[in-house]
């Protein structure tokens, strides 16, 4: 038993980082792993990049008022395929790792008698989680408020979020070398999640243009997303060279370790990377987000004054530069919150979630 493991998520960064982290943790210890995805979805590339066995499925986001009759052809089609990968492989463990993408290959498990687990990332279930695990032998928690909305009798335990390796131990010197900034000075980060977001991008650079004309010193990494990055790069000229500008990055380890607050959206993976590396932040929940998640994860770290909350209707350049301004400006705040962040984290969930499967 366990030795022939499939694992299925993906669609989003939030879903397919963490999925990786125990997809290598498990490679490591010998497991034969099967990738159940989606066809052309980020987590094609990324087991392309690990040498990971993949079988694409031609499955779509679950439709807001239209296109059901389509989504449910592809969900019964992702399920035969799967059915037929499973068999395939000889699977003796599915594991899926939320979102859309996962339900065929659960689904497909339960229906072949394998055992079938489930992780959540966010601190609210996502609607596929809610459902599968009802069919699941175990469900594995991020947050410890999620385990309340799981039904009476599912086996829940919590592990944590896995994080990719590297993410945690770069130190400052050195990663600021490695991305040519300036040693001597305060250092923010601004993310967007793995989509990127103009709406944050937009007010950093505002802030940091109303911060630098109050006379503030420090600079801004600012990862904008390959959508918005030839817009910032236009916006970003008239604020100099503290301005480091980054469309996407692969090594996110160094930009932590550059770091002394990170400005981010609140998905479920950037916060555990964020609580790892016991980061101070301020958290912009996407208001659109299904079942207002962001806005849990978020209050799950401002809750223990780990991270402060600008709602994304309220965010404009003058708040966000005042609430930067405090945190930098008070370097006992700013310890205070990383130790709370670095005490919510945990870095070894990729390992945890791993010996449960085992198990």
């Amino acid at each position: 038993m366990g030795n022939r493991i499939a694992i299925s998520g993906g669609g989003t960064g939030g879903h397919t980082y963490p999925a990786m982290a125990v997809a290598e943790r498990l490679k490591g210890l010998g497991v034969d792993l099967l990738f159940i995805g989606r066809r052309g979805g980020m987590e094609e590339g990324a087991c392309a990049e690990r040498g990971i066995r993949f079988v694409g499925l031609p499955i779509i986001p679950t439709p807001r008022g239209v296109g059901m009759g389509l989504y449910l052809a592809r969900i019964f089609l992702g399920t035969i395929g799967s059915l037929l990968a499973l068999r395939r492989f000889g699977a003796e463990l599915v594991l899926g790792m939320g979102g859309y993408v996962c339900i065929p290959a659960v689904v497909s498990g339960k229906i072949l008698g394998i055992p079938v687990a489930i992780h959540e990332q966010n601190a609210v279930p996502g609607k596929a989680n809610k459902r599968l695990a009802r069919i699941s032998d175990l469900v594995m928690i991020s947050f410890e408020s999620s385990r309340r909305h799981f039904p009476p009798g599912v086996m829940v335990v919590l592990t944590g979020n896995p994080i990719r390796d590297g993410i945690v131990g770069v130190g400052k010197g050195e990663a600021r070398e490695k991305l040519g900034i300036r040693r001597d000075i305060g250092t923010v980060l601004v993310l967007g999640g793995s989509y990127g977001s103009r709406r944050i991008c937009e007010a950093a650079m505002e802030a940091m243009g109303i911060m630098r004309g109050r006379g503030e010193v420090l600079q801004l990494i600012l990862i904008s997303g390959h959508a918005f990055y030839k817009e910032a790069l236009m916006k970003a000229r008239d604020l100099g060279p503290e301005l480091k500008l980054i469309p996407f990055c692969r090594e996110m380890g160094v930009v932590y370790g550059a770091s002394d607050l990170v400005v981010s959206s609140a998905g479920a993976t950037t916060i555990a990377e964020i609580c790892a590396c016991g980061l101070p932040s301020i958290l912009i929940p996407k208001s659109h987000a299904v079942g207002r998640h962001q806005e849990m994860n978020a209050m799950a770290l401002a809750s223990e004054g780990a991270a402060v909350i600008i709602r994304e209707e309220e965010l404009g350049g003058e708040l966000l530069a005042s609430e930067i301004s405090r945190i930098m400006g008070d370097e006992g705040l700013r310890k205070a919150m990383g130790e709370r962040a670095r005490a919510i984290g945990r870095p070894d969930a990729a390992d945890e979630v791993s010996r449960r499967l085992l198990e």
